[in-house]
């Protein structure tokens, strides 16, 4: 059972129509990470973004730690969050980032100046933060994170005008927090302590090289369309309801990946102008003498890309933006580039069917409609699956409904249920007193059926929550209580 925990003190019901306004609100400010080690710091400290004149840190987030609302998982880290003290804003100069996964449990008494890789830097940016919020930064790179060792995190800016910013912190064991004397760049190494930084990331899990589910991996019908024209090419696939099913049967979910299995080699080809689209539909032939012109989602698009292909490989291309895939339903795979340099063959594999399965264009961009064909494109896809939700019995309810949470008040776990008759994207948000998002429980694809998902609040303060359910055109809003 998939576990979270909300990070802020409710005042009282007093303030319920208040907290109603804020919740449906035209924003609602912040962002929360989807890994982090707490926000129960009690300390506030200056460093290093509160520091006019300069300052660098270095802090020690041991292994495991980062284990709220569930342990992180190895991947790549996109995004950093630092649960910050105080409202401020201020305009930093040369902020540099650096990131080491090392295999240590206490930071040396100096600078830590090897293995540790820059992955942001601005010579001048403006940031601000609000009190007991996060504050993101987004890398210029992913940083690959081996949850096996510490992480260790060397942030230091050279001099700032404004209010300054002031991170949350919480005590420790010694040796996890390097500082320096506050001063313009560079920043020399001044002592050490146990503080340990309310800290959290993104971690961004790569696809697998193998797609869960796939319709044909057979090496026949090899074709060139559309990684092997170099002038460029654009083709439609359609991919009828049932059709991923090996090795079992795909369910409906949100595809994070698609895959081809290619025919030929290609190493390092250059494309330009290079989008993949999807879209659902129930036609089981695409139309005759032209393109399939209903709604398509642009999934993964680059002005520029390199890719590469193996014989008999599976070939992926992880999305940009998640397709919800409803597997009662046809999927239309799009591909189109506008001219490509290299060497090789980037044929795909593919097999012949019935109906018009594959429409492509004529020449370069833009894509202009030629034939079709009965071949579909060798293809699979990935659907993570989503964990921590259990579905209480087998009935599709008839109407949707948002249960109050039992028990109610809780000391230390609840249990939140609900009703969807329908499957969707099913959204359960926390919100503190202010109207804030403190918590997104579930932001995913889920079935229709009767649903529960479990909190563990055993590290919060006793206060009032609020939960609110958003799914297809339903929304619902109730209250927790937390007594300990």
């Amino acid at each position: 059972m998939k576990k979270f925990t909300l990070s802020h003190f409710i005042l009282g019901n007093v303030f319920t129509i208040l907290i109603l306004m804020f919740v449906f609100g035209p924003s609602l400010p912040g962002q929360t990470p989807q890994y982090y080690n707490t926000t129960t710091g009690t300390g506030v400290n200056t460093y290093p973004w509160g520091q006019p004149l300069g300052q660098r840190v270095h802090w020690l987030i041991r292994p495991g730690t980062l284990n709220l609302p569930t342990p992180c998982p190895q991947g790549n880290i996109t995004k950093l969050y630092f649960y910050m003290g105080n409202a401020g804003s201020a305009t930093f100069t040369n902020l540099t980032i650096r990131l080491g996964a090392l295999p240590i449990t206490t930071l040396p008494a100096a600078w830590y100046t090897t293995e540790l890789d820059t992955v942001y830097f601005r010579a001048s940016v403006s940031l601000s933060c609000s009190n007991n919020a996060w504050m993101v930064i987004t890398l210029d790179r992913p940083f690959s994170y081996d949850t096996s060792k510490a992480l260790v995190i060397d942030v230091q800016q050279c001099g700032y005008s404004g209010t300054g910013l002031y991170v949350r912190q919480s005590s420790g064991t010694p040796a996890t927090r390097n500082y320096g004397t506050p001063a313009p760049c560079p920043v020399n190494y001044a002592g050490q302590d146990g503080q340990i930084m309310n800290f959290g990331v993104d971690v961004y899990v790569p696809p697998p090289s193998t797609p869960q589910y796939y319709n044909y991996n057979t090496s026949v019908g090899a074709n060139s369309f559309p990684f092997n024209i170099a002038t460029g090419k654009m083709v439609q696939w359609l991919v009828s309801s049932g059709e991923f099913n090996q090795p079992t049967p795909a369910p409906s979910g949100n595809i994070t990946a698609v895959y081809f299995y290619m025919a030929g080699a290609a190493t390092n080809r250059l494309f330009n102008t290079f989008t993949v689209r999807m879209g659902r539909t129930s036609l089981t032939s695409l139309p005759t003498g032209t393109f399939y012109s209903g709604p398509l989602d642009t999934v993964f698009h680059r002005d520029t890309v390199t890719l590469s292909s193996t014989a008999a490989t599976w070939m992926v291309i992880p999305l940009d933006v998640p397709f919800l895939y409803y597997n009662d339903s046809s999927l239309i795979i799009e591909v189109g580039q506008c001219s490509y340099t290299g060497t090789g063959s980037m044929t795909v594999n593919q097999t012949t069917l019935t109906g018009n399965r594959r429409s492509w264009s004529v020449g370069g961009c833009p894509f202009v409609y030629t034939s079709q064909g009965t071949t579909v494109a060798n293809c699979g896809i990935y659907i993570p699956v989503p964990v921590g939700i259990s579905n209480y019995n087998n009935e599709i309810p008839d109407v949707y409904k948002l249960e109050q949470n039992y028990p109610n008040p809780f000391n230390p776990v609840t249990s939140i249920s609900f009703a969807i008759p329908k499957a969707g994207i099913v959204k359960l948000v926390i919100y503190d007193v202010l109207g804030r998002e403190v918590a997104s429980v579930l932001n995913e694809f889920i079935t229709a059926g009767n649903h529960s998902i479990e909190f563990d609040a055993s590290s919060l303060a006793s206060g009032v929550y609020f939960y609110t359910l958003r799914v297809n055109d339903f929304t619902d809003t109730k209250k927790m209580m937390l007594l300990k």
